[in-house]
């Protein structure tokens, strides 16, 4: 799942690890499905 780290929330650094765990919603534009408004939650 592609995600732009403007889709993920937080302040300062936005970056996510392999293997961490999070919530977020799938969303489609013209390039394909793409993950929005991604928390962290582990």
């Amino acid at each position: 799942m592609f995600v732009h780290f403007r889709a993920i929330r937080g302040r300062g650094p936005r970056m996510l690890a392999e293997g961490q765990i999070v919530r977020y919603h799938v969303i489609k534009n013209d390039r394909g499905l793409q993950a929005d408004d991604v928390s962290i939650i582990e």
